[in-house]
């Protein structure tokens, strides 16, 4: 019997002790997992609860990493797609793992464990997917234009903590907004926006996705009765010339997409008929880069360097 106890006691203090070490480690687990915080957003999907600061970052949005470029935001691991977006070439050259921007390789994803994903117009038809993946914040914008998008920069900043940082933006691009507005108005000259791809050309008028340079910038359409189309309405250059607008904003969409044709927007608008319009004789024919209008119009340093290539046709 007292062999029995010697061995008996040393067996009961050690799974004591094990199940002590067990109810410490859940404890510092459940201490942890309290201490994270966590910030209610509204995405464009609803309010969603996200991680405030996260540590392991997957963005297919690419005014998000504006955002984060813009304010030195760091973050422990960043995945995205692929993607042309040259300006912010720094934080994704290393880190353009997770597939492209319309189809993502979930795999790699999920492997990475993402405490956000970011998201936005192109990841509309795979959402469900993300949402097995991890916490999906997503965003596009309206209509209305420029507070759309400041909203949208207002959301993702709670995140980071760099809310007093937007508003301080917002305010200065206001400013502009009105300086460029003021002399368009003034001017009252009419414009005309195209984007050329492969050869073609496609107009956009007041309620395209180009339409804000109309309603923000106060920019008089050269024709007001294009029909609304996500890659625009194909025109030819008779209708350019006839049309005969004062100001040409042009997209090269092949500098942002992979292209079949070497053709650019320069040796596609350079044509007979262009030359025709006052937009040529007056040497008013304008490059809005892509990257920014096209591929990240709702990003900050996007918008912010849209605005300086717009405002070259009022100065």
């Amino acid at each position: 019997m007292k062999k029995f106890k010697k061995i008996l006691i040393p067996f009961t203090a050690l799974t004591l002790a094990t199940t002590l070490v067990a109810c410490s480690t859940n404890s510092n687990s459940t201490t942890q997992n309290s201490n994270v915080s966590k910030v209610n957003v509204t995405t464009s999907k609803g309010d969603v609860e996200v991680m405030k600061n996260p540590k392991n970052v997957a963005v297919f949005d690419i005014a998000v990493l504006d955002l984060m470029q813009r304010y030195d935001i760091k973050v422990d691991n960043l995945i995205t797609p692929k993607m042309s977006a040259n300006y912010v070439s720094d934080l994704i050259k290393d880190n353009q793992k997770g597939g492209s921007l319309k189809e993502p390789d979930y795999e790699a994803i999920s492997t990475f464990k993402p405490d956000v994903i970011f998201a936005a117009g192109r990841q509309e038809s795979v959402l469900d997917e993300l949402k097995k993946l991890g916490t999906v914040a997503y965003f596009v914008t309206d209509n209305n234009f420029f507070d759309s998008m400041m909203k949208t920069n207002m959301e993702i900043a709670k995140i980071f903590g760099v809310e007093d940082k937007v508003t301080k933006d917002k305010e200065k691009f206001e400013d502009k907004i009105k300086e460029i507005s003021d002399k368009a108005k003034a001017s009252g000259k009419k414009v005309l926006i195209v984007m050329t791809n492969e050869g073609k050309i496609t107009a956009f008028g007041p309620n395209s996705r180009f339409g804000y340079i109309h309603s923000l910038f106060g920019f008089e359409a050269a024709d007001a009765n294009i029909q609304e189309s996500s890659h625009g309405n194909e025109i030819n250059y008779e209708y350019i010339s006839k049309l005969n607008p004062d100001i040409i904003f042009y997209v090269d969409r092949n500098k942002v997409v992979q292209s079949k044709t070497n053709a650019n927007a320069q040796s596609t608008l350079d044509n007979e008929l262009v030359k025709t319009t006052n937009a040529s004789k007056n040497g008013q024919i304008y490059e809005l880069d892509a990257q920014y209008v096209y591929l990240a119009p709702n990003g900050l340093t996007s918008f912010e360097r849209t605005m300086e290539q717009i405002a070259k046709a009022v100065n």
